[in-house]
């Protein structure tokens, strides 16, 4: 068997919104891979690599002088 495999994985981008009205509208942002295999009868696959560990921190500060200790 042959397969054309395409995954996409998409989330919501907050870093990259559009401020319309006072609302924030988040980016999308998109991961993809494509590939092609053949299996035999009874085999099987998988796919790695689509996850996305990203740590987010708001901070809140007065510009200047936030940064003095």
């Amino acid at each position: 068997m042959r397969l054309h495999v395409a995954p996409e994985v998409s989330t919501l981008d907050f870093a990259n919104a559009l401020a319309i009205s006072g609302f924030a509208i988040p980016a999308i942002s998109t991961r993809r891979a494509e590939t092609e295999l053949e299996l035999r009868d009874g085999q099987s696959f998988g796919i790695a690599g689509l996850l996305d560990n990203r740590a987010q921190a708001q901070l809140s500060k007065v510009p200047g002088i936030g940064d003095i200790p």
